[in-house]
């Protein structure tokens, strides 16, 4: 799971080109990476989050409520 995280976070920085809001063209790589670990969990967990399965809401009448 580790692994696949690591790809898809890869996958997202692995970007070559992308147009800035002043339509500039940057240019993104791997290297973009931090070397921190704890950074690295961190965006890692991000990542992950983007791509986990959300199970679908109750509409709001069949909520419970905190009163």
């Amino acid at each position: 799971m580790q692994q696949a995280a690591a790809g898809r976070l890869n996958d997202l920085l692995a970007v070559q080109k992308i147009k800035d809001a002043e339509g500039k063209t940057k240019t993104l790589d791997t290297e973009s990476i931090p070397h921190n670990l704890e950074a690295r969990r961190r965006l890692e967990f991000f990542t992950n989050s983007l791509f986990m399965h959300m199970p679908e809401t109750p509409p709001t009448r069949k909520m419970h409520s905190f009163w």
